[in-house]
């Protein structure tokens, strides 16, 4: 049986090519497609039975893993982890050599390798799905900083103007930072403003109304002390509230690009999740995107483990004891808590248990977490079943039912 590992890099991968545990051959190419496929011709004259296993296949064994796929090579992701344990029991050195040659061995000493399944709409449906979450992160951020920014400028009198961060508030904002801006400002030329935001309630009479009362406000104010201050802070303002219209515009365009995929790709999903509140077509591509391959997990246990809802086992003589699992899918727990969080509100699926695991541990995150074990499981086998009558092109009634 012959072997490759592969240790990539930004500028280029190693390759190690071991037979029967004997490295015969080492090489490093660019990585870039000219240096993928000089890697390509070097397997030709070897076995055909030929597999490659990768370091992790992120950002820069990805392109190698999909140009490798798309050539029908078998490709194998291995653990870092698990390749750095290795690597400490052969070596105390650490090179690209030897991390190459550490993962040639893996198929010599594990049995339940499983090929690397790679799907090209789903690995950028992840990448776009992470991109939003991020996005929507830095709004709240955006906001925090913006309301601090406007307290310190207009005090409290900036919620008398408006309630919320709106897209109308915004655009007021970013032209009226100041309070003697606004009061040089004429009604007609705020109104205007307002009207930019979008909202039907600023365009009519309303609008007229709310800036004259807006004035007023101003008018009895004695802010003339504060001048020196707020002629610099105004621009602070300003640069939050662009910012923070640019990265809710950008939010709303990959919200709608994931929600035009999943609806493409993923029809009819929503009769697998009838009575499970909360997933939504963002969380559904979230969900998919994370997992990739439902078939990759061997039972519930293995996707429980993979995103963070099972302890590790920690055995040593006759003490068994369980800790916490400190590296799984963050972006896959985020889901599955979003969704039990829908899902143990009154009248939904889990409030009754949820609200007798309160009573019983008297702690919420740790009765959510027995929530989200049942959760996990529950998400699997509806999984399992959509995706195997997705394949079949037929989903049968019978199996979107009885799915528990």
């Amino acid at each position: 049986m012959v072997t490759c590992g592969v240790d990539p890099c930004r500028e280029r991968f190693s390759v190690s090519f071991v037979e029967n545990m004997v490295e015969f051959d080492y090489q490093e190419y660019e990585n870039s497609p000219q240096g993928f496929e000089q890697f390509v011709e070097r397997l030709k004259p070897l076995n055909s039975s030929a597999s490659v296993c990768i370091e992790g296949y992120g950002d820069f064994g990805k392109q190698l893993a999909m140009h490798l796929k798309g050539k029908n090579i078998r490709v194998y992701e291995i653990n870092p982890k698990m390749s750095k344990r290795l690597k400490e029991s052969i070596t105390e050195h650490k090179t690209d050599h030897i991390d190459a040659f550490s993962c040639s061995l893996f198929p010599y000493i594990r049995n339940d390798l499983k090929e690397l399944t790679l799907d090209m709409g789903i690995e950028a449906l992840r990448n776009l799905c992470r991109l939003h979450l991020k996005i929507s992160k830095q709004v709240v951020r955006l906001k925090n900083q913006l309301h601090a920014a406007l307290n310190q400028s207009f005090g409290p009198v900036y919620k008398r103007f408006f309630s919320d961060l709106s897209a109308t508030s915004m655009q007021f904002y970013v032209h009226y930072a100041s309070y003697e801006e606004i009061d040089e400002a004429s009604v007609s030329d705020i109104h205007t403003v307002l009207k930019k935001g979008g909202s039907c309630m600023y365009k009519g009479n309303y609008g007229a109304k709310r800036v004259a009362h807006i004035k007023e406000i101003v008018s009895h104010i004695h802010y003339h002390p504060l001048r020196a201050f707020a002629e610099m802070q105004s621009e602070v303002i300003k640069s939050y509230a662009q910012m923070l219209l640019i990265a809710i515009e950008q939010e709303k365009k990959a919200k709608k690009s994931i929600e035009t995929y999943v609806k493409r790709m993923f029809p009819h999903y929503k009769r697998y999740f009838t009575d499970i509140k909360g997933v939504t077509a963002l969380q559904f591509a979230r969900l998919v995107s994370e997992i990739k391959d439902i078939n990759n997990f061997r039972n519930n246990a293995c996707l429980a483990s993979y995103s963070g809802q099972s302890p590790r086992l920690h055995q040593s003589a006759g003490s068994k004891k369980t800790k916490p699992k400190r590296d799984y899918n963050r972006y896959l727990a985020y889901v599955i808590h979003m969704i039990c969080c829908s899902n143990i509100t009154k009248g939904r699926r889990f409030h009754a248990e949820y609200t007798r695991m309160k009573g019983k541990y008297s702690r919420k995150l740790r009765a959510m977490k027995n929530i989200k074990r049942k959760m996990v499981r529950i998400l699997y086998f509806k999984l399992k079943a959509y995706m195997s009558d997705l394949k079949q092109k037929e989903p049968t009634q019978e199996a979107i039912i009885n799915v528990t």
